[in-house]
């Protein structure tokens, strides 16, 4: 398929012969093979991160692009990270991945110590990974804080379409990062910075010499230095919509006989999509897909009905197949019929085709899932896409369908799906989808009978409601335990040592529903203590926030919870006869325009009645109102952790 270009003018077209931008340039030095500046080699920590276990003392990558028989992309890349902790150990294990029709052409590493001494790993294996990628393995010989690891390799790949993105940010902070352009005289390409708002990432161009072509032509470079760590923080959804990079798409190359354009509009896009061949044939439904409709819809009695049993089927008959085409389709309808199996666009392709047979409207969208990272709407860069969705209506009622995820019931997308836009394929009509998101989507109940022996036992029985995405997680968690006890164990009570399940639900299976429920019955040691003749017991029970997950003392990307949500935990705790509350929390109401936290306690009758309702009120929050979202975390934590005193009978 064809490359694509932004729609709007103000976006450079560049090309190799024209192209004048000019800025700071820091020079450009490819580095040498084992060649380290001796205050790198003695380095104990870095400056400018005293916290940082490794840093990345260089990292420079080689895009060339050349045209033989077909556009082939050859791509090199070097670095070297330097261990200043124990903790950075972790990197002593090489492991690099690539496509499986990439051609691997040398890979070479290697330890390096203070003294200089050099250590090469001697032996790098092959590992087949499930889906379309193969690993390379190795372990870094001689390795110890204060050494430095080495990394050198070349790849040669065919079937080009556009070159990957280049990431100048890690979860390390980083010296120096480096990529660099070549390719042959004629090729058009459009770039783009993202996530530079401090513009680190500096732009410059030199001539170099062109041994195939026997001329000087322009080498493009962005560079960065003293760029800091970005790491994985709760609440996140994926570390590339915030790490400073650079994408690149081609537009068309040009020469004295042709002048060949790809895509030069969202209009072309979206064409380009619907003309290939694969894509295409999920359009106008087959025969035989007619007639499979026909007799999955019969006796339906709304388009409702119909529309919820081919979603069904797409969902549960359709198997996962081991390679992923991302937004596209590597085999036509026909073929996924035949062989009922499917990658995950192809799936919902197949879906849109039974919907259009049962005599409904359906459209394709595209979207960027979470963890792929966001779309910019007005580039037309397909490769920020990763997957197809099913667009339709019925009366006022939107759909948008991922028939992906078999606990993920008619109605509602997977969370990785929850994005704020997609873009419509539909014929020289291109339309962006905003995805409004605004409702509750998932709530969790939790309600417990529990009786306190003298010595400070509990034994009890809870009931568990979980509508939605919460639903679909606890499903999800029974699905991957071998028993319900374990379901319990690992998924409810995860944050509980002593708890033994005396009456599990035998009939609880996994299943794709709205609403889950079942019940428990337990025996739990270790949340109260008796010391003399008084118990101090903690009333928080399963939902309950032992630390703050949040430790950075700032952030500089939001929190990301990705949807609304409630969860609620109602105790009734009967205490020892004749025992007396002697101490007992005030309650305690904790809100802002992110969350609300309520918990009370009352004590009436022999009974301590608790409750807890946490509520996540908006699905982001910007990083500037993170310290104050991070202290009502804090006061969350020491209210769930407050503990009752009882007083014992004489």
């Amino acid at each position: 398929m064809c490359n694509f270009l932004f729609r709007n003018v103000r976006y450079l077209i560049i090309w190799v012969t024209i192209l004048h931008l000019s800025g700071q340039v820091f020079g450009m030095e490819e580095k040498k093979w084992g060649k380290v500046p001796k205050e790198y080699l003695t380095m104990t920590s870095y400056p400018r991160d005293t916290s940082a276990a490794a840093v990345k003392l260089f990292d420079f990558a080689e895009y060339e692009v050349f045209l033989g028989d077909e556009v082939e992309f050859h791509f090199k890349r070097h670095y070297q990270i330097k261990l200043l902790k124990e903790s950075a150990k972790s990197y002593g294990d090489l492991v690099l991945a690539f496509r499986n029709d990439d051609k691997v052409q040398k890979i070479r590493a290697q330890t390096i110590l203070p003294t200089g001494k050099k250590y090469k790993i001697k032996k790098i294996y092959d590992e087949r990974e499930k889906g379309s990628f193969k690993v390379k393995k190795g372990s870094f010989p001689a390795l110890d804080v204060g050494a430095i690891i080495e990394v050198q390799y070349e790849v040669l790949k065919k079937n080009f379409i556009t070159p990957p993105p280049w990431y100048f940010q890690e979860p390390l902070p980083t010296i120096e990062s480096t990529v660099t352009m070549k390719m042959s005289t004629g090729f058009m390409f459009t770039y783009n910075v993202h996530n530079d708002s401090r513009k680190r990432v500096v732009f410059s161009q030199e001539d170099y010499m062109n041994q195939d072509e026997r001329k000087f032509i322009p080498m493009f470079i962005w560079q960065a230095r003293n760029l800091p760590a970005v790491k994985a923080e709760p609440y996140i959804s994926t570390l590339d919509n915030y790490r400073a990079n650079v994408t690149f798409q081609f537009s068309g190359y040009r020469y004295a006989h042709a002048n060949v354009k790809f895509i030069k509009d969202l209009p072309t896009l979206c064409n380009e999509l619907l003309n290939d061949r694969d894509y295409r044939s999920f359009m106008k439904p087959d025969s035989k897909v007619k007639k499979l409709v026909v007799k999955l819809t019969e006796g339906a009695n709304s388009n409702r009905e119909k529309l919820q049993r081919v979603y069904e089927y797409a969902r549960d008959v359709l198997q996962d197949e081991t390679y992923t085409s991302a937004y596209s389709a590597a085999k036509t309808q026909k073929k996924v019929l035949k062989e009922g199996t499917a990658s995950p666009s192809e799936r919902n392709l197949f879906l849109l085709s039974m919907i259009r047979a049962a005599g409904m409207t359906a459209r394709p969208v595209l979207i960027s899932t979470r963890g792929n990272g966001r779309v910019v709407p007005e580039h037309a860069f397909l490769r920020q896409y990763n997957r197809t969705l099913v667009f339709t209506t019925l009366g006022r009622q939107i759909y948008l369908m991922d028939a992906n995820d078999r606990f993920t019931p008619f109605g509602i997308v997977p969370p990785n799906c929850l994005v704020d836009v997609g873009l419509v394929i539909e014929k020289d009509n291109p339309q962006f989808l905003r995805n409004p998101n605004e409702d509750l989507k998932s709530i969790e109940i939790l309600s417990s009978e529990v009786a306190v022996t003298e010595s400070g036992k509990f034994s009890g029985t809870t009931a568990i409601q979980s509508i939605g995405y919460a639903s679909r997680r606890r499903n999800r968690q029974i699905e991957k335990q071998s028993s319900f006890e374990d379901f319990i164990v690992n998924g409810i009570a995860s944050d509980l040592d002593d708890l033994v399940i005396t009456q599990p639900d035998t009939s609880a299976t996994a299943a794709a529903t709205d609403t889950f429920s079942s019940q428990f019955g337990f025996e739990l040691d270790g949340l109260a203590e008796v010391i003399d003749s008084e118990i101090y017991l903690r009333p928080a029970l399963f939902k309950c926030l032992e630390k703050n997950i949040f430790v950075t003392e700032n952030r500089e990307f939001p929190v990301e919870y990705g949807y609304r949500s409630k969860s609620t935990e109602v105790v009734n705790y009967i205490l020892p006869s004749g025992s007396q509350v002697v101490e007992m929390p005030q309650n305690v109401i904790i809100q802002n325009d992110y969350l609300t936290y309520r918990r009370t306690i009352s004590n009436f009758a022999g009974k301590l009645n608790y409750m807890r309702m946490f509520e996540v009120k908006q699905n982001t929050v910007p990083p500037g109102d993170y310290p104050a979202l991070k202290e009502s975390y804090a006061r969350i934590v020491d209210a769930d952790l407050e503990q009752v005193v009882l007083r014992l009978k004489d």
